[in-house]
């Protein structure tokens, strides 16, 4: 009885490791990085970045540092 348990402890244990692989591969991380200019090519400082992503429709917002840059 306790080695069918523990066959089967370690059956789950595997399917869990293996979804967690495919799940991991899936949501890879990207960065995405830029600067905000005016119209005059100077940094704005404490601008908000609105950044879309088209196959989920979330929006994240970012300010722009002292630079004008945002990651």
């Amino acid at each position: 009885m306790r080695s069918t348990q523990t066959l089967v402890s370690v059956a789950v244990m595997l399917v869990l490791v293996g979804t967690l692989g495919v799940a991991a591969q899936e949501m890879e991380l990207r960065t995405v990085q830029g600067k905000v200019v005016d119209e005059e090519n100077r940094a704005v400082s404490s601008a908000i970045v609105y950044l879309r992503d088209v196959q989920t429709d979330s929006v994240r917002t970012y300010i722009t540092d002292s630079s004008g840059h945002y990651r």
